[in-house]
């Protein structure tokens, strides 16, 4: 509710590389990323030593920063409070 589709789908990629350079620098491992007009999916291997909140806080305030500096929205960009996390086991 409240998302409007406003990610310009020519940045997708740009935002998928340096969405992917936050989560490694974070030594998270990525395994999937699709960024959509109104959100993003990211399927990584998580680092417990980081909490969650901290690298969901960190790709949100970077990617918006990135959105802004290059002016590739008018006006100023947001992400919505919150998200979604779903957690499994890989068995080996």
């Amino acid at each position: 509710m409240g998302r409007e589709n406003v990610i310009p789908v020519k940045h997708h990629e740009e935002l998928q590389k340096y969405t992917t350079g936050i989560i490694q620098n974070k030594k998270h491992k990525l395994l999937a990323i699709k960024y959509m007009r109104d959100h993003v999916h990211i399927l990584i291997g998580y680092q417990p030593s980081q909490p969650l909140p901290y690298l969901v806080r960190d790709i949100k305030a970077n990617t918006s920063d990135l959105l802004m500096k290059n002016k590739w929205l008018p006006g100023r960009f947001q992400w919505q409070e919150g998200y979604g996390a779903f957690r499994t086991a890989i068995l080996r």
